[in-house]
């Protein structure tokens, strides 16, 4: 059986699940490595952040990288498909569910960044007449906003990730790793000219990650028979079928 709707279901499960799961908020990204001989699956655990919904039809969802990781080099390596760039799968084991999301991922880094420019801004922060998150982002500022606002709730010693050297870069002398900071203030808070340089720098390297859902699959296994339904985006409303699980 198929249905059309404007605003999907699945949003609603998902945004009803993870207000009664506040710690389930770990998924796994895959992303696909086309620099090579033949192109490599990667994977990864991510945090989910936050939800926009700026058009009912259009959610997105927040989570956060840094610009140097290989990750946004690799979803960055299709900037004009219209397509998906990444698939999440996301267990969710108190409810026995699993999302899976095939989704079109924007890069959001600070506005120093080359990519910066690339990002979506006029397709991203336009509202249809839609309802509004009370964070959506109507101009670059607003985004920047986000980004800053997203930067300062992540736990001190998060914040100081993004201070360190390039992820995954060779670190000949393990000791140096003692140099780095630990813990990091929020940005607008900082206490000492060191700790204004080295948020900078982190803040300069934090980056958001917006997924924009264009397929989902949600398996319902904790019940009897088992569910399984799939919605698929068209570019205006969501497909929706049931499917055997």
């Amino acid at each position: 059986m198929s249905t059309l709707s404007l605003s999907p279901r699945w949003l609603g499960h998902l945004t009803t699940i993870l207000s009664e799961h506040k710690k389930a908020t770990t998924y796994a990204l895959a992303t696909v490595n086309t620099d090579g001989e033949f192109p490599i699956p990667r994977a990864r655990h991510m945090v989910h952040r936050s939800i926009l919904t700026s058009h009912p039809a259009r959610p997105i969802l927040i989570s956060t990288t840094d610009v140097r990781s290989p990750k946004a080099h690799q979803l960055r390596s299709h900037p004009s498909t219209k397509g998906p760039t990444a698939e999440v799968a996301w267990w969710i084991a108190e409810e026995v569910v699993q999302f899976r999301i095939l989704a079109r991922v924007h890069v959001l880094p600070a506005p120093s960044h080359p990519l910066h420019s690339d990002f979506s801004f006029s397709e991203l922060s336009q509202n249809s007449g839609g309802d509004s998150g009370p964070d959506a982002p109507e101009t670059a500022e607003d985004w920047e906003a986000l980004r800053i606002k997203t930067f300062n709730n992540l736990v001190p010693p998060l914040r100081a990730s993004f201070a360190r050297p390039k992820p995954g870069s060779l670190l000949e002398n393990p000791a140096d790793a003692d140099k780095w900071p630990q813990t990091l203030p929020e940005y607008g808070k900082e206490e000492t000219e060191e700790e204004k340089k080295q948020v900078k720098e982190a803040l300069a390297n934090f980056t958001l990650l917006l997924l924009e859902p264009l397929n989902v699959d949600f398996a319902e296994l904790g019940v009897v028979p088992n569910r399984r339904t799939q919605w698929n985006f068209d570019g205006q409303k969501w497909d929706e079928v049931t499917v055997v699980p």
